[in-house]
């Protein structure tokens, strides 16, 4: 069974909001303010706005929180990897875009309880393709291919991977290397948010801090990279203090809530079921 694609029909966008001043505060900060500032951006919000109206209670919030570990991953790996400003937002942006295609399934299907059988488990997999179809959809991202990139292959860090092929087939033009290093740390990022979220997989599973590290460090050794990443994700406190993580999750939702775009401004989804 093939799930319907989803498509996002472009319509004109209003100005962007100017660049913030980067922090001196540090690189958190530089990458926070990047991440507060991409969430405003119109295209950004609306899709945003159609996540939190088809699931506010898990999808929504765990996007929010993804942008969060994203920028903190981002400041911890800083020495590995060094990305310019026009990278550091195109990361945030698929931080808190990368899950654009589970619009493509009925919140029923995510919100099934238990394990999903071999079927539901190709479903599931399409979500990162879809997401990388809709966002190409959208005028202001379809040459956007850092973004289409990172959303397409957020999961092929791990041994049971979402797209076939090998990386080198999907990255073509660019240092396959660097993309590899920013996807590791993309995707620990990602896997870490979801096995400390609220998700009806994780709280029935009780994953504990030892077992969430070496899912990581499994994940990264079937893809050909360091067990270090998941070493000082364990050690870096911010990952695992959800008051630190909900102070700056407050400041987020200020912001958007004051950019969110009114239900006529929404971008038009086409082939997706609403909850």
């Amino acid at each position: 069974m093939n799930p319907p694609m989803l498509a996002l029909k472009p319509e004109a966008s209003a100005e962007a909001m100017p660049t913030p001043e980067r922090s001196a505060g540090g690189e958190f900060e530089a990458n926070f303010a990047a991440l507060r500032h991409e969430i405003v951006q119109p295209e950004t919000a609306e899709i945003l706005a159609r996540i939190q109206e088809f699931d506010p209670a898990t999808t929504f919030p765990n996007v929010m929180r993804v942008g969060l570990f994203v920028a903190k991953t981002l400041e911890v790996f800083s020495d590995e990897i060094q990305l310019n400003e026009s990278e550091e937002t195109i990361t945030m942006r698929a931080a808190v875009l990368h899950d654009t295609g589970k619009m493509a399934l009925p919140l029923s299907f995510w919100d099934k309880p238990g394990r999903f059988n071999d079927e539901e488990n190709v479903m599931k997999k399409s979500h990162t393709s879809e997401g990388r179809e809709a966002l190409a959809g959208v005028d202001a991202f379809a040459d956007d291919k850092l973004l289409l990139d990172l959303t397409l292959l957020h999961h092929q860090v791990q041994g049971d991977q979402y797209v076939p092929g090998e990386l080198a087939d999907w990255v073509v033009g660019e240092d396959v290397e660097r993309f590899k290093t920013l996807l590791s740390l993309f995707a620990m990022s990602d896997q870490t948010e979801a096995m400390t979220s609220n998700r009806r997989y994780v709280e029935d599973q009780g994953f504990t801090k030892e077992d969430i590290v070496k899912n990581l460090k499994d994940n990264l050794a079937a893809f050909g990279a360091s067990g270090e990443i998941a070493d000082r994700i364990a050690a870096e406190p911010f990952f695992w203090d959800r008051e630190l993580q909900q102070e700056h999750l407050d400041t987020l939702m200020t912001d958007f809530e004051g950019a969110k775009p009114k239900p006529e401004r929404h971008l038009k989804l086409v082939g997706v079921e609403q909850s």
